[in-house]
């Protein structure tokens, strides 16, 4: 049976506590509203508890109580499979997210690392010698006891903790003799993750995809790091071959908006900032995973789907309709009203744009084929110009029925500040967007003297069909034409 432990480093020694320990020393330790109340609802119960433990060690002058000596608690059954003859196999901790580890066993093995279950012996991990670009000792700047190494393909590292520094070293050594051999095979096509088990958060039903290790440090900002990532997927999605080192970029700039700090952004930068990473995230998505094949396996695609952003997590519909759409209207479809989350975020945009639901693309076909790389210095030209990219299919007839895309009916408060907003309200609203051709036939509508109260809108079929969205080579002076 497993069990849940924490390895602490405090007071320059290295000790091993059970859950209970650091429960009870939490439980005895006054924390602060303030630090309970910034931790984000969606923690896992063991990652919360490492965080306040963290704060009860820090400000506790008791010495906390060594219960044994690190991995000295070896699963019987990884006794005996390392307690055999055979060589290049090692007693390891594998991260399966930063600060959460699992004690497994590693193999190197003809043409690849394999990581197994300390139980069942099951293959967790596997990673061709090929694939692999970097391998580097991690320093632990708290302990210098630990010894372990990081392992980076191009989208995603792996990182393993050795029993000691002697078993890190063999372990190094070996597997850079073995790629030496490699180098002379083909290498292998690394397609990219499914997305990671992640213990930091309740996600069991979510589909983590940005878990890589970030990339050092820059002075890029958030805002540039998103749209430069936009742009890195959609590089590698159109690609006639993928380029490893464009594919670690990728996966190495998302992982830096874990932490990123968007509460400095204006509100224009942090729209700007959402809507590229919604899109980011979208077409990262279709290319891991594929396209979900029905309505219902859509709604679940956007539930599961789910980046770590700003200290904490959402899918791809808590991005739009808890953060993106915080402050605007629900979807009126009933069945909409149990699938969505109800999340809340303090990172959400607190001002309403009706032209928000024209600048989302889902990748449905009934959307526009291309997004924008959104930036707050052109946002307003950017948001027009997809309003009315999505408006470009309104039909008017002669007796003055309009048709609408669906996406109107379903956000249909968004377009009036008192209620539901009236066909006519809609229709005139919407206008400036509209098509030369629509247009015109509204202007024709009002030389014959049409009452506009007598205007009818219908809503066009939606499609959950998908296809992923190309970038607008947009300039300002190509909004124009839209």
């Amino acid at each position: 049976v497993f069990k849940r432990m924490f390895i602490i480093s405090h007071g320059g020694s290295t000790t091993l506590a059970n859950f209970q320990e650091c429960n009870a020393l939490v439980r005895q330790t006054e924390i602060p509203a303030s630090i309970t109340d910034s931790l984000s609802p969606r923690l896992s119960n063991t990652e919360r508890l490492r965080r306040l433990l963290g704060y009860a060690l820090s400000s506790s002058n008791t010495a906390t109580s060594i219960t044994s000596s690190f991995f000295n608690v070896k699963r019987r059954g990884i006794r005996s499979i390392l307690g055999k003859s055979e060589t290049n196999k090692f007693h390891v901790l594998r991260a399966l997210y930063e600060r959460h580890w699992i004690e497994e066993w590693a193999e190197v093995l003809g043409s690849a690392i394999l990581i197994r279950n300390a139980i069942k012996s099951e293959v967790t991990c596997k990673i061709f010698f090929s694939q692999i670009l970097k391998v580097n000792d991690v320093t632990f700047p708290s302990d210098d006891n630990l010894f372990a190494l990081q392992i980076e393909t191009p989208s995603r590292a792996l990182k393993i903790l050795f029993e000691n520094k002697s078993a890190r070293d063999e372990f190094r050594d070996v597997v850079s003799t073995e790629r030496t051999i490699s180098n002379a095979r083909n290498a292998q096509i690394e397609s990219l993750p499914k997305g990671c088990q992640c213990t930091k958060w309740n996600c069991e039903q979510r589909i983590l995809l940005n878990c890589s290790a970030a990339s050092p440090p820059t002075e890029q900002g958030p805002l540039e790091t998103v749209a430069m990532c936009l742009q890195l997927i959609v590089k590698i999605r159109d690609g006639k071959q993928r380029d490893p080192l464009e594919i670690y970029s990728f996966f190495t700039s998302i992982a830096t908006l874990k932490t990123a700090d968007v509460s400095i952004l204006t509100e224009k930068s942090r729209v700007a900032f959402f809507l590229n990473l919604y899109h980011t995230m979208v077409i990262h998505a279709f290319l891991a995973l594929g396209y979900p094949s029905t309505g219902f396996k859509f709604y679940s695609f956007f539930n599961k789907v789910s980046y770590e952003v700003c200290g904490d997590i959402f899918s791809l519909t808590e991005l739009e309709h808890c953060i993106i759409r915080a402050r605007m209207a629900s979807p009126s479809a009933f069945l909409s009203r149990f699938i969505l989350p109800s999340s809340t975020y303090n990172i959400a945009l607190t001002n309403a744009d009706f032209r928000i639901n024209f600048a989302l693309n889902c990748g449905s076909i009934s959307n526009p084929k291309h997004i924008f790389v959104y930036c707050p210095e052109d946002l307003d030209d950017q948001l027009n110009a997809a309003s009315r990219m999505f408006l470009q299919k309104v039909s008017v007839n002669s007796r003055g029925v309009v048709e609408l895309p669906k996406v109107c009916q379903w956000f249909r408060s968004d377009f009036s500040s008192l209620g539901i907003a009236s066909d006519k309200k809609m229709v005139l609203m919407l206008e400036p967007y509209l098509s030369e051709e629509a247009t015109e036939s509204l202007s024709l509508l009002r030389k014959r003297g049409f009452i506009f109260d007598r205007i009818e809108v219908k809503f066009l079929q939606y499609c959950f069909d998908c296809a992923s969205p190309r970038l607008w080579q947009s300039t300002s002076e190509q909004f124009t034409i839209l």
